[in-house]
């Protein structure tokens, strides 16, 4: 019997948009040798996700950290010329004031289960967004709270611990299929992928297109 719900962030909750990231990628474009914003975004999402699955434990940078190391490579190897400490901003508001998905508040209504935001993000951004929306969890358990970030197990296990849930009686649900599905299947607990875009995805695990679909598998 389901117990607990582990549920992701970014991707999940929030957009990846909104006029906080829309002035961020502006901003460097401009000011950038960058070819377009494709490029930009691919460029941005494999280097962070790089960042993240190598520094952990005594070599963990926090995500302002990562943001403003990966600002510093643009600078040179694309020349960009901004100011570092205001794209940083513009990334930071982004987490907290990014636009959350319209079946998120659903969700919550009809989940009569605890919540749990497992994510790489930080507490004190997501926390924002919450009270924000009127969104009521937990707990979150962030990358900072266990000095590394997803897939890394120890975040899923972290969740298992504050819950007091035993992993076959939890429920991972997120967009990544790697950082989430797997990564928490790897732990003995359920994944459920959402997949929005409808992409065609090759998993054994349940998948859904509305984040409300996930209350028939709790």
């Amino acid at each position: 019997m389901t117990k607990a719900v582990f549920l992701d962030y970014k991707g999940t909750i929030i957009r990846r948009k909104g006029k906080d990231l829309e002035e961020f990628h502006d901003r460097i474009l401009r000011g950038s040798r960058m070819s377009d914003e494709a490029a930009l975004s691919e460029w941005w999402m494999t280097n962070r996700g790089i960042m993240e699955t190598t520094c952990s434990g005594e070599s963990f940078l926090s995500q302002e950290e990562i943001c403003v190391a990966l600002l510093h490579r643009m600078e040179k190897d694309y020349g960009l010329r901004e100011n570092i400490d205001e794209l940083k901003q513009l990334m930071m508001n982004h987490w907290m004031y990014a636009p959350v998905f319209s079946d998120v508040r659903e969700f919550f209504e009809q989940c009569s289960l605890p919540i749990y935001i497992l994510t790489n993000i930080n507490e004190q951004y997501v926390r924002v967004c919450l009270r924000r929306n009127g969104l009521h969890v937990n707990a979150v358990i962030s990358g900072e709270s266990v000095k590394a970030y997803k897939p890394d197990p120890r975040l899923f296990e972290k969740a298992l611990q504050i819950s007091e849930c035993s992993a076959e009686d939890a429920v991972c649900i997120g967009s990544s299929l790697s950082a989430d599905i797997t990564a928490a299947e790897a732990c003995g607990i359920r994944g459920v992928l959402l997949n929005r875009q409808r992409e065609a995805i090759e998993c054994s695990c349940k998948m859904i297109y509305k984040l409300s679909e996930a209350i028939r598998y709790l």
